[in-house]
């Protein structure tokens, strides 16, 4: 896999989580702050990750992962989020894959 598609894959796990807990791209934009300015992310930001649109960095991926883990009161590490199968397919939203256990299982 490529480092590209391994990107995609963990904002595909990511967003697996976020749709999970029925967070939504807006609670999650004002539960995450950019390091740089202090202010928080756009929503428009938050859907190009969980979008693969961009490779996050992994201080990045810190951030989101922490903003789930206190808005749906959990405690989701970087393993839950790591190169798996996908839990949808990139194209659409054929779900392949299933959370239990604070972890993404293929189905």
């Amino acid at each position: 896999m490529k480092h590209k598609e391994q990107s995609r894959q963990v904002s595909a796990n990511l967003r697996a989580l976020v749709e999970h807990h029925g967070i939504t791209q807006q609670q999650l934009a004002d539960a995450v702050r950019n390091e740089n300015t202090g202010r928080n992310v756009t929503r428009q930001a938050v859907t190009a990750l969980l979008n693969g649109k961009f490779s996050p960095s992994l201080d990045v991926l810190f951030q989101y992962l922490n903003a789930v883990n206190g808005l749906a009161g959990t405690n989701y590490t970087l393993r839950d989020i790591d190169i798996k199968e996908a839990a949808y397919k990139m194209q659409g939203t054929e779900q392949l894959a299933y959370i239990q256990d604070g972890g993404i299982y293929l189905k």
